[in-house]
């Protein structure tokens, strides 16, 4: 999964660096992320966070991580590189206009070359924040509700990720996300 990871966002820089001056000029220059996800939670999810966080950031690049809860305590100790912004737990939709607010900030501020979404809430504040990079929507659970209008504010960016054979076919068939977007 990380080799994946790390392939799309050498895909994504590449892509970009057609369209846009202010990234690095070279392959080898570091990129600044944004990992977004409405909470970094003590179980599985956070602890993936951390590890992609750890992983970006040992590469080179510079790493943010916001979220409305910092369980795994990013930002501090051999962490101390990754840089945690809390923000407002997403889901309801007040928190997630907020928050959109937020990343629009904090990508205009610390010039992000792409965001890393975890979970539905952040994917939808991302698409709403309108940014001019590109972003990408990891898809952690099944459980997701799947009517009308959950589809409808499913957004997924560039591209989708799964972290398992069955969760991309429960992005596929139950939140319509097109089988050629999910790596």
């Amino acid at each position: 999964i990380q080799n994946d990871r790390t392939r799309i966002f050498q895909k994504r820089r590449r892509g970009l660096k057609n369209n846009s001056a202010d990234l690095p000029s070279s392959e080898n220059e570091a990129l600044r992320i944004l990992i977004a996800t409405e909470n970094v939670t003590v179980g599985g999810e956070g602890v993936h966070i951390r590890t992609l966080a750890r992983t970006f950031t040992a590469m080179g690049n510079t790493v943010y991580v916001c979220a409305g809860s910092n369980s795994q305590e990013l930002g501090t100790g051999p962490d101390g590189d990754i840089k945690f912004v809390r923000i407002a737990p997403g889901h309801h939709l007040s928190g997630i206009l907020r928050n959109a607010s937020e990343i629009r900030r904090l990508v205009k501020e610390n010039r992000i070359d792409i965001v890393h979404c975890h979970g539905r809430g952040s994917a939808f504040a991302v698409h709403l924040a309108h940014l001019k990079v590109p972003y990408v929507y990891t898809c952690h659970t099944m459980s997701l509700q799947t009517d009308f209008f959950h589809r409808a504010i499913t957004k997924y960016g560039c591209e989708a990720i799964a972290v398992s054979s069955a969760c991309r076919e429960f992005m596929e068939k139950g939140l319509g996300i097109p089988e050629n977007k999910i790596t």
